[in-house]
């Protein structure tokens, strides 16, 4: 669950895994995965809270804070076609940058590669809502930048889970 959060007068949300257990580590691997990539199409983790397993007593990652906000890339999508905006430019620039944010994340030059493992559209984020769709441009033209977010489920890179990364991202063009 995702909650609106502040954190030192910036908007954020608290990501929350309700009864966290020591045998889920998701938001300790997505921690990792997103303190690793430090990358502008990531959210950028401010903070977590730790909690006790209920069964065992041991330290649990509860839930993590992170920023920026964003807009569920349908939601986006939804707005502009309820407008008689042309909705496919915005869709081309996103899957452009998940493309771009995939391929730096399990660049060869990385200490530790990563495929995320669940691209999909609810998982792809717009920072703002766009205003002029016209041909991408991103955080210039239409005012808006993606973020590829929950990083949860993701794994070292390897040829496979690149593959499906790449063949997730692809299917985002078919949302039309």
């Amino acid at each position: 669950t995702v909650y609106p959060a502040v954190v030192g007068g910036r908007a954020a949300v608290m990501k929350v895994a309700h009864c966290p257990t020591v045998a889920d580590a998701s938001l300790v691997r997505e921690a990792s995965v997103i303190a690793s990539l430090r990358h502008d199409r990531v959210p950028r983790l401010l903070g977590g809270t730790w909690e006790r397993d209920g069964a065992s007593g041991r330290p649990v990652l509860g839930a993590l804070v992170l920023s920026p906000l964003g807009i569920p890339l349908l939601a986006a999508l939804d707005r502009l076609i309820a407008k008689s905006q042309p909705a496919w430019a915005v869709l081309v620039f996103a899957v452009d940058a998940v493309l771009a944010t995939l391929a730096d994340a399990s660049a060869p030059d990385r200490a530790v590669r990563w495929s995320h493992c669940d691209v999909r559209a609810p998982n792809i984020l717009l920072t703002h809502s766009p205003a002029v769709p016209g041909g991408g441009g991103g955080g210039g033209r239409g005012g808006f930048d993606v973020i590829v977010n929950d990083w949860g489920v993701a794994k070292r890179a390897t040829e496979a889970t690149m593959k499906s990364d790449l063949k997730a991202a692809k299917a985002l063009l078919t949302l039309f």
